[in-house]
């Protein structure tokens, strides 16, 4: 095994259980979801996904299935991001909960691309 690849999931993986749990932890995160355009089925099921996402990453589980999953969730993400930043909309990013709220910037999709490229890496088995 790569260590390139391990070290890519190991990040990615502590990069969406960061996230997830900060999603579980929020009250507030549907609310802040629905602003950002999330239908609610989806904005209830994301953090669960992270979550798991982030562990099976961690414990090199399911490569290189697990990786491409996370890659396809991370280009969704970074669409969406792109699209409300080239409008100019001040919606919030959500991306660790409402803990840290800030609209969306031409700088969150730079730091989607950098979680693309480790995800790209995390492809990696050898």
């Amino acid at each position: 095994m790569s260590w390139l690849g391990l070290v890519a999931r190991v990040i990615l993986g502590a990069v969406f259980l960061v996230s997830g749990v900060a999603k579980l932890r929020d009250a507030r995160w549907r609310e802040s979801a629905a602003r950002f355009g999330v239908p609610p089925g989806p904005a209830a099921a994301l953090p669960w996904a992270e979550v798991v996402l982030g562990a099976l990453l961690v414990a090199q589980l399911g490569v290189p299935w697990i990786p491409l999953v996370s890659l396809g969730l991370l280009g969704m993400f970074t669409g969406a991001v792109v699209a409300h930043a080239a409008k100019g909309d001040q919606v919030p990013c959500n991306c660790f909960g409402t803990a840290s709220i800030k609209p969306v910037t031409w700088a969150t999709v730079g730091r989607n691309v950098v979680l693309i490229a480790l995800a790209a890496a995390a492809l990696t088995r050898r």
